[in-house]
């Protein structure tokens, strides 16, 4: 696994407000990160915006490089209807003062994951409708020795690629985002072709959660509607039938055939008639309606 690799100083913390006029191409032939410097920067000092003419940038994916000063910052989120500042331009964040980095890496395969041997840092959304806000976080139980952000390089489904691109793994365990999938085995953990559904040696899970009893052998998906956004994913091993997290009691699993859906509920049917299952997704059940 190739890393990028920068020095940086241990400095106080500031953040910088910076115009988005870079890119970042990797060439896969001669696998070198060509960069362009920012044409301008302006430094957040509260609520004052103080322009830095001869600051010089450059952009390595989420990161931002101050050569002369040997400072890294990261991206925060992109700014509008701010007096002076040209719409579209980005405020980026130093990286936090208490991380010493020495040999400060950014992993290539995605560049929202760093390491500095010590510990692997993760640039996670925190979002909260479209105000787009990203913040520097520590995967405390990473080890950044074995880690491989990004199991799945690319995902057919485009919608797929938001859940399953923020999979990534050590020799010890999966993470979601930044976050431990529990009781997912490393070793043997895959990603299915379905948006939701993952699988490894002992359980299948539903996005980052443990779909109870379900059968890694034998689970099969019949219905995915989740594709867009989270919906419902009808299942079934070689003795039950599940959906989502919920396994479904009193039908017929051999003679199941799908009637009719919508993104909140299934009308199905069995040898014994037609149903409806509308599942409750705060009290986690999915009681069964015979018409």
């Amino acid at each position: 696994m190739k890393k990028i690799l920068l020095t940086c100083l241990l400095c106080t913390s500031v953040a910088l407000i910076a115009c988005t006029q870079t890119v970042q191409t990797i060439d896969q032939t001669t696998e070198e990160i060509e960069t362009e410097e920012l044409d301008f920067a302006y430094l957040n000092e509260g609520n004052e915006l103080t322009p830095i003419e001869e600051k010089l940038l450059k952009k390595i994916g989420y990161y931002y490089l101050d050569e002369e000063h040997q400072i890294i910052y990261h991206y925060e989120k992109e700014l509008y209807n701010v007096d002076g500042v040209k719409p579209g331009s980005i405020q980026i964040k130093k990286i936090p003062e208490d991380i010493l980095f020495e040999n400060f890496n950014i992993y290539e395969r995605d560049d929202r994951y760093a390491t500095d041997s010590k510990q692997v840092y993760y640039l996670n959304n925190i979002s909260a409708a479209y105000d787009i806000l990203f913040e520097f976080t520590t995967i405390e139980e990473a080890d950044p020795t074995s880690f491989e952000p990004k199991i799945v390089e690319f995902f057919e489904v485009s919608q797929g690629n938001d859940i399953q691109k923020s999979i990534s793994r050590d020799k010890n365990y999966v993470f979601y985002e930044e976050t431990i999938i529990e009781s997912a085995d490393p070793e043997t953990f895959i990603i299915t072709d379905v948006v939701s559904i993952n699988k490894d040696k002992n359980n299948v899970f539903l996005r980052w959660e443990i779909i109870p009893n379900a059968d890694p052998n034998t689970y099969e998906v019949i219905l995915d509607t989740s594709a867009a956004a989270p919906g419902l994913v009808l299942g079934r091993d070689s003795e039950n039938l599940f959906l989502n997290l919920c396994l479904i009691e009193g039908v017929d699993i051999e003679s199941i055939s799908v009637v009719d859906f919508d993104r909140y509920s299934l009308e199905l049917m069995d040898k014994g008639g037609t149903f409806t299952i509308t599942p409750d997704t705060i009290q986690n059940t999915c009681p069964v309606v015979r018409n």
